[in-house]
């Protein structure tokens, strides 16, 4: 009892504690629940034993009493000593049981898993170093791909240098041909010459051998003495000086000049049939290629280009590029569009890359029969086939795609490079960039500064094998001499 009294002493000084603390009612007492602070009250709840959880109210003035709510929600006082801020000894025992209970469970479950995890570990080693072997494999076989794919990286960059070096072939076959083609144009030209010339020579012998053909010789001469009635010859014989003298009724002298006259006549007919034959083949050939095509030489920031025009294939094409050339409209003006192994346009915009005003739109010719070849010349145009006006581009590549076909037309072709192919050639490989709406705009610009319009007559060649010579014998002027 003594003890219970100090207990209650010593809790009446801690003083009364307002907020709701957690306590338990300690050892495994009974201990009743009144409504009031002393043991004359009421009891509400017969007894709450030890461990039980209470929420603490408030305590007395005193501090021997303290007013507390079970977790049912019941209110009630109760002697402060019955209560402690930690659960009982047995509730803790119990909750270290349940506690080491859970413990062994998780012990054994871990346990478990320990040895799958040392099974797995056996099965992955064994998988590891089925890995390893096989990534040694692996890496051979990664090395050896890795010689193929240089291999064929050298194969490649030999390829686009050979597919380079073979475009470079065509490049200088096509000039090549080009210059055959001119050297035999030159040669032509020459067997025209030459023909010409042996002609000349021809009609000078033919017109002067006559005049020195000798007559036939005779061993005498004489001159007659002529009246109305005879005629009386005097011959001296050229050796001897002998004179003789004949007398004939008829007057031989006129009758042998008239036949001298008529052997020149005839002499001099076949002369000028020979003449009119020969002239008639010349002229023939001058009237086969009498109008020759024009040429324009298009002169740049880069050379020249010479470029035939097909005037008789495309006449309207040709005309309109001639009008534009002569009129000066590209001088000045750049070649704005550049795309390599396709083509090289320009004609249109100057270096301001203001648009020029140009004349009435041309028919379109695609229809020619010429194509897209390379180093042909064609029209620039829009998506409507009778719009091209004045620019123009050179085809550096065989673009069929853009010929005429079954239900469309094309881009008119109307020349061809004969000269300058390596002007081309620097033109489509400079640098180009995108500016505003031009795309394959050359950054550094390549001036037309002019275009020139030649015309040249060219003659056909008349081979002198295929002119069968005709042999003019002076006819026979030898006199009959008459008898007496």
């Amino acid at each position: 009892m003594k003890t219970v009294t100090l207990l209650v002493l010593l809790l009446a000084f801690c003083g009364q504690l307002h907020s709701a603390e957690v306590r338990y009612i300690r050892d495994s007492l009974q201990v009743p629940l009144r409504s009031g602070q002393t043991t004359q009250h009421r009891i509400v709840h017969k007894g709450l034993s030890s461990g039980t959880k209470l929420q603490l109210q408030e305590t007395s003035d005193n501090g021997r009493y303290s007013r507390v709510t079970t977790e049912r929600g019941i209110d009630g006082w109760l002697q402060s000593q019955y209560l402690s801020t930690e659960p009982s000894g047995r509730d803790l025992y119990k909750r270290a049981q349940i506690s080491l209970k859970k413990l062994t469970t998780a012990n054994e479950s871990l346990k478990k898993q320990l040895q799958q995890l040392n099974e797995q570990y056996s099965v992955t080693e064994k998988q590891l170093g089925a890995l390893n072997t096989k990534s040694g494999e692996l890496s051979t076989e990664l090395q050896q791909v890795k010689d193929i794919s240089a291999n064929a990286i050298r194969l490649n960059s030999d390829n686009h240098q050979l597919l380079e070096d073979n475009q470079q072939l065509k490049n200088d076959l096509d000039i090549l041909a080009t210059n055959n083609r001119r050297l035999r144009d030159d040669d032509s030209n020459d067997a025209f010459l030459n023909g010409a010339f042996v002609l000349l020579i021809g009609v000078m012998i033919t017109l002067l051998v006559p005049r020195l053909w000798p007559g036939k010789k005779s061993s005498e001469w004489a001159w007659p003495i002529c009246n109305r009635s005879q005629c009386r010859w005097h011959l001296v014989h050229a050796k001897t000086g002998e004179q003789t003298q004949h007398i004939s009724p008829h007057c031989h002298y006129r009758r042998l000049y008239s036949d001298a006259r008529e052997n020149t006549m005839r002499t001099s007919f076949f002369i000028m049939i020979a003449f009119t034959a020969v002239l008639a083949l010349v002229c023939g050939g001058v009237n086969a290629q009498s109008a020759a095509n024009p040429t324009a030489v298009i002169s740049t920031s880069k050379g020249d280009i010479t470029i035939e025009l097909f005037e008789q294939r495309s006449p309207l094409s040709v005309a309109n590029f001639i009008r534009y050339a002569q009129s000066g409209f590209y001088d000045g003006t750049i070649f704005h569009r550049v795309i390599k192994r396709f083509m090289i346009q320009g004609g249109g915009f100057n270096r301001d890359m203001a648009r020029k005003s140009t004349f009435q739109p041309v028919a379109n010719e695609s229809r020619n029969g010429l194509r897209n070849n390379r180093w042909t010349l064609a029209m620039a145009r829009t998506q409507d086939p009778d719009s091209a006006t004045a620019q123009f581009f050179i085809n550096v590549n065989m673009n069929s795609s853009l010929d005429a076909g079954s239900g469309k037309l094309g881009y008119s072709v109307f020349g061809q490079v004969t000269d300058g192919q390596y002007v081309v050639q620097a033109i489509e490989k400079v640098p180009v960039q995108s500016s505003g709406r031009f795309a394959n705009l050359p950054i550094e610009p390549v001036i037309i500064t002019k275009v020139t319009i030649k015309r040249t007559i060219a003659l056909a060649p008349i081979s002198v094998d295929t002119v069968k010579p005709v042999l003019l014998m002076p006819a026979n002027t030898s006199n009959s001499e008459s008898q007496p």
